[in-house]
């Protein structure tokens, strides 16, 4: 990718919405470092009010109209 300078890379993604759920039904190894160690420089507070307001369902004029103002 050009804006890294060109320097090989991946990108990664999780669905953070159900990730604490899966990663201890299955017993992750990362699952205590994640959801069990403090994290001050990640803030997810928040994050619910987002995944429900994904939810609601906008009409592409209206998507227009927010991403105009």
């Amino acid at each position: 990718m050009r804006h890294v300078g060109n320097v090989p890379h991946r990108v990664m993604a999780l669905c953070i919405e159900t990730l604490e759920q899966r990663w201890e039904e299955v017993n992750h190894p990362l699952y205590k470092l994640f959801f069990h160690t403090h994290h001050p420089d990640i803030v997810l507070a928040g994050m619910r009010q987002m995944s429900a307001a994904k939810s609601i369902r906008h009409s592409s004029g209206e998507r227009q109209d927010r991403l105009r103002a």
